[in-house]
């Protein structure tokens, strides 16, 4: 069944009405990383407490540090420390000030022999994770026309397109980290890019995607719909109504993904591709004859009607 409702057009001369909003949106709260010279000085720190319990030294085995098999050698020098080559904000590089905005227009008016009103809605959303946006398009049409006064016509329309680009912000770990997971986790002592343009990886931790490579991975979702409904009366004679409904309720969604060979997934797979569709239609006629006569103190009423629907799905 398909079953529509919405606002209707009402007598007298057209009528415009606009509203739109607008807004900035920000992370409500930043996670505190180290910066590149913090960062070094933890990592001296774990390999100094590291080299002691691998010697035994201390509360590892009661050596002191001059009985170690081997000497201590930081990770990272005094000079490296105090002029990091590199100080990357790994969550700078992947967030912005997101921005959401909406627009709504609609036009409504007629007269004794026609009413109508159309609408219009525009939403857009630009998260603050890049490339994280959505858009929103719909449309509404209601139209009712006395063609006579044996006939009646009614149109009533919704479309509707919304489309969707991702970034993965899932939970996932390794090569299938999400992008908020591979910044919390990337070193800060690291450029975005090498010198020959490709996206550094961390040869400690190998198995981390490079957060801002995850920027390139293509997650598009769209999905469009048209859900109508037309009707036309006639009658012929005061006491018989011919009534046709027709209905249509289309759905239709793509999604398509793509791992390209500058993600760390992708060069494990040579790059990946998908792409998964379906489209889905259900089609509605329903044909009605109402014959109501009242006789003194009887009434007969008699209808005799005919329905057909079909029902499509494709992916």
């Amino acid at each position: 069944m398909i079953i529509i409702t919405t606002k209707k057009g009402k007598t007298g001369a057209p009528k415009v009405t606009y509203s739109g909003t607008a807004s900035v949106q920000t992370m409500a709260a930043k996670y505190e990383m180290l910066s590149a010279k913090d960062f070094m000085i933890q990592s001296n720190r774990y390999a100094l407490e590291e080299w002691r319990r691998s010697n035994g030294i201390g509360v590892y085995g009661g050596k002191s540090e001059a009985e170690a098999a081997t000497p201590y050698t930081p990770y990272y020098t005094d000079a490296e420390i105090a002029n990091p080559a590199y100080d990357t904000d790994w969550f700078k590089e992947i967030t912005r000030t997101g921005f959401q905005t909406q627009h709504n227009l609609s036009v409504n008016g007629g007269t004794e022999m026609t009413k109508y009103l159309i609408s219009g809605n525009f939403f857009k959303q630009n998260g603050v994770v890049k490339n994280n946006d959505m858009d929103r398009y719909t449309a509404r049409v209601n139209v009712e026309q006395k063609v006579s006064k044996y006939v009646n016509l009614g149109v009533n329309m919704t479309l509707s397109r919304n489309t969707t680009n991702n970034v993965p912000l899932g939970a996932g770990q390794n090569e299938n980290a999400s992008i908020m997971v591979a910044a919390a986790q990337f070193s800060p002592i690291l450029p975005v890019r090498d010198e020959e343009g490709e996206y550094v990886l961390n040869s400690q931790a190998a198995f981390l995607p490079n957060p801002v490579s995850l920027l390139e991975i293509t997650d598009k979702t769209v999905k469009e719909r048209m859900l109508g409904t037309a009707y036309v009366e006639i009658k012929p004679i005061e006491e018989l109504t011919l009534k046709g409904n027709f209905g249509i309720d289309r759905n239709y969604q793509k999604h398509s993904v793509y791992m390209p060979k500058t993600t760390l997934y992708g060069q494990k797979t040579g790059g990946q591709a998908n792409i998964a569709q379906y489209d889905k239609s259900d089609y509605l006629m329903e044909l009605t004859a109402n014959y109501s006569k009242r006789f003194g103190d009887h009434n007969l009423n008699a209808l005799v009607g005919y329905s057909f629907q079909r029902f499509t799905d494709e992916s």
